[in-house]
């Protein structure tokens, strides 16, 4: 899967190197990177299967960075069922072998003439400084249905707690972000700051834009991302939303 075009100076920790290494004021946070790969295509290429997960895993002396850092990575696959003191890596191979085993199982139907499983995955750095981590999750999964479904999840990670930030917690007045990505995203798609939105064949609750707290914070702007079928039909795509911030605009 190819990351966000808005991320265009992603940092992918471990891309290069199996881990690096990073001290803050507060951490000595270590980053390496693993991956998973495993395909099958049937003799008559009928049937067809892939797994292709790339991911982090962090270690720091504050368990609750660590812990809440490998927690998103995990979670990037499923979040119900996560052992608490499960390795990234063991939960991993868990969940490979078990998508593949129902892709064999759901094969064995002969009556199926054809029939494909895909699931891949990035989880990269985005961001980082001695305050804050922002990582970035890029996926696909196709279990044999109508269509695919692609995906991109953000998270800010404080460095002093591992605590995932929301909006409130990032902005000075959140308010004023609000209206500025409103401001940006009714320009983009070419409609009027006094149009209904949903009229336009959005889905925003009481026709009221909302953040999404999907979102990417960097030095200069904070990144919205809307997944498919979170505000429009899946025809519409997803939609990210780029706001211009300065240091006055933080909480930090």
């Amino acid at each position: 899967m190819k990351y966000l075009l808005l991320l265009t100076t992603l940092l992918y920790w471990g891309a290069c190197s199996n881990q690096t290494e990073h001290t803050t004021s507060q951490n000595t946070l270590e980053i390496a990177a693993d991956s998973i790969y495993d395909s099958y295509t049937s003799a008559d290429s009928s049937k067809n299967f892939l797994i292709d997960l790339h991911y982090l895993k962090f270690k720091c002396n504050n368990p609750a960075v660590s812990d809440s850092l490998n927690r998103f990575v995990m979670m990037q696959l499923t979040d119900i069922g996560i052992p608490t003191k499960t390795g990234t890596s063991e939960f991993y191979k868990t969940y490979a072998k078990a998508f593949k085993q129902e892709f064999m199982e759901l094969i064995m139907d002969t009556t199926m003439s054809w029939a494909g499983y895909e699931n891949t995955l990035n989880i990269a750095v985005a961001y980082q400084s001695e305050k804050r981590i922002g990582l970035v999750s890029d996926g696909y999964l196709f279990t044999a249905g109508a269509h695919g479904i692609s995906s991109t999840y953000l998270a800010n990670i404080r460095l002093k707690d591992g605590k995932k930030l929301c909006i409130a917690e990032c902005f000075q007045q959140p308010e004023n972000i609000r209206k500025k990505a409103e401001k940006i995203f009714r320009k983009n798609i070419g409609i009027a700051m006094n149009a209904s939105l949903n009229e336009a064949g959005y889905w925003f609750e009481n026709d009221v834009f909302k953040l999404t707290d999907n979102f990417l914070l960097t030095d200069s702007t904070v990144e919205f991302f809307y997944n498919v079928y979170e505000i429009a039909p899946y025809s519409n795509g997803p939609t990210n939303i780029s706001v211009p911030i300065n240091l006055n605009d933080l909480k930090e």
